[in-house]
């Protein structure tokens, strides 16, 4: 799973996040069901990763020459739950449609 849009942090810009490992199934709630489908909202434990941009500027204070701007890139893991919304066919199992209802996710 890849986020497309980049969010923006106070220390860097978040790029390329992806599900690293699903840990469980921690609840769930029963949102509806009819003759063919139940839907579910899920909270799923998981590992998260992600690429951080980072950018430092440093001033030349002797007045002589430019200032510098210093790029770098660090890849960083973190725990967090995601809410997904789930609607399952109840004679295939498959599923029939998919949400992700976590629309943050906060790495340090």
């Amino acid at each position: 799973m890849k986020v497309q849009r980049q969010v923006t942090l106070d220390d860097g810009e978040v790029r390329d996040i992806t599900l690293n490992e699903v840990m469980a199934v921690d609840g769930y709630s029963l949102a509806a069901i009819d003759t063919d489908s139940i839907s579910l909202i899920v909270d799923v434990p998981c590992m998260l990763g992600a690429t951080v941009d980072y950018m430092y500027f440093e001033r030349d204070y002797t007045n002589e020459g430019p200032d510098y701007a210093t790029t770098a890139a660090e890849q960083v893991t973190q725990h967090n739950t995601l809410t997904l919304y789930l609607r399952i066919e109840m004679d295939t199992g498959l599923f029939k449609e998919t949400e992700l209802l976590t629309k943050r996710a906060y790495f340090e």
